[in-house]
């Protein structure tokens, strides 16, 4: 009786081409180790392979949780600097003293790259002194003059941006409305240094 062509490789299925590359590459590879080594060293590579793998392995989790978690923690920091930064400066907002205006307590805070406030109704930026005037077009600050609220956002792969709205009361709804933000860019990598102290 004729026996049956090997089914070809297009037509294997994806446990058909594992079973098949473990049967004509691997073991006779593992054979040749065997013959060539004592058993004791050929068991013991098996085992580092084994350990050194698992190890590897158990750091993706690891890596993403950490990183997770340094979001989390981020986003808090920010946004508490910026809500603080928003309370030191509403009174001189309020009365249009914006001469008064200040962001140093918030740049003094561990992981803070940048501190602003800027107006609402075009962007540009009233406090630092050293910036007031300039227009600032990122996608984190276009973002945060359509929120009326709090936000927080990763704006690249290290820096959280976070607002918080300054209400100022409008006299002609009679109501207060958001007339600035206070925005600050967070530093994520200055918590792996933070941890790393610990």
């Amino acid at each position: 009786p004729l026996h049956a062509a090997p089914p070809l490789a297009s037509q294997m299925t994806f446990s058909e081409k594992a079973d098949s590359y473990i049967e004509n590459v691997m073991m006779p590879a593992i054979y040749k180790l065997a013959i060539m080594f004592p058993f004791k060293q050929v068991l013991l590579g098996f085992v580092l392979v084994f350990v050194f793998g698992v190890t590897l392995l158990s750091m993706i989790p690891l890596t993403t949780i950490t990183k997770e978690s340094n979001f989390v923690e981020a986003s808090k920091r920010a946004k508490s600097v910026a809500r603080a930064m928003a309370k030191i400066n509403e009174q001189a907002l309020l009365s249009g003293q914006l001469g008064n205006l200040s962001v140093q307590e918030a740049l003094k805070e561990d992981g803070i790259k940048e501190a602003l406030i800027i107006q609402q109704s075009d962007g540009t930026i009233v406090a630092p002194s050293e910036k007031t005037g300039r227009d600032i077009s990122n996608s984190f600050v276009l973002h945060a003059r359509k929120e009326s609220r709090a936000t927080v956002e990763q704006v690249d792969g290290n820096t959280i941006g976070a607002s918080h709205p300054i209400g100022v009361y409008d006299p002609v709804s009679g109501e207060p409305s958001v007339k600035y933000h206070a925005i600050v860019f967070y530093d994520v990598s200055s918590m792996n240094v933070d941890q790393g102290r610990m």
